[in-house]
């Protein structure tokens, strides 16, 4: 099984808070079978950003 973690920085609602959360999905979206997001060093996660990085279901 291919794991990726990938670490989540403080997400606000400013122009760059929306390019780091397209970063996040770019590492996201490859040929990973187990994505986690180390949540350790966020200190702030805006509502937008937890609905961003929320699975899909199907």
């Amino acid at each position: 099984m291919t794991q990726k973690t990938i670490p989540v920085p403080r997400i606000n609602d400013d122009r760059t808070d929306f390019a780091s959360l397209f970063t996040l999905w770019s590492q996201a979206n490859g040929y990973f079978e187990d994505v986690r997001f180390y949540f350790s060093r966020c200190r702030f996660l805006r509502p937008n950003a937890v609905a961003f990085l929320r699975p899909a279901t199907v």
